[in-house]
């Protein structure tokens, strides 16, 4: 299992002791997790408004991350908003099972979904997944 994470997923996971930065603590030890420089400078860009944010958190984070390729991928034949498509675009340029966001708004009518081979979820959604499959 591969998983992109999207920026608001890697904002979230960069407040200490939260519920997101477990979960993908330990998602990471049983999967690759991967995001791209889009989705970091993005997440980096909004850290600063998060005041239980950490910067460390966010830098160790980071480093344990497989950077997909920012390569944009012609006729993906979706509707979704344009500054999303990079992020899309690098899920399936780096070749992951699922892509992880809290993006509601952009993401929404592709949750629980497949497209084009990759998952999008939430973390609730991908918790409970692995929770039924007993992988957590």
């Amino acid at each position: 299992m591969k998983v992109f994470l999207d920026a608001n997923i890697l904002i979230s996971a960069s407040v200490p002791e939260s519920l997101c930065a477990g979960f993908i603590e330990v998602l990471a030890r049983k999967s690759e997790i991967s995001s791209s420089i889009y989705c970091i400078k993005e997440a980096e860009k909004n850290l600063s408004k998060i005041k239980s944010s950490s910067r460390a958190e966010f830098d160790a984070l980071v480093e344990m991350l497989v950077i997909s390729s920012e390569a944009v991928l012609p006729n993906l034949n979706v509707a979704i908003a344009e500054k999303d498509l990079p992020v899309l675009a690098a899920a399936l340029k780096g070749g992951c099972t699922h892509l992880l966001t809290g993006d509601l708004k952009h993401f929404g009518f592709l949750m629980g979904k497949r497209f084009n081979g990759i998952e999008v979820l939430s973390t609730t959604m991908m918790a409970r997944q692995l929770q039924q499959q007993g992988d957590l």
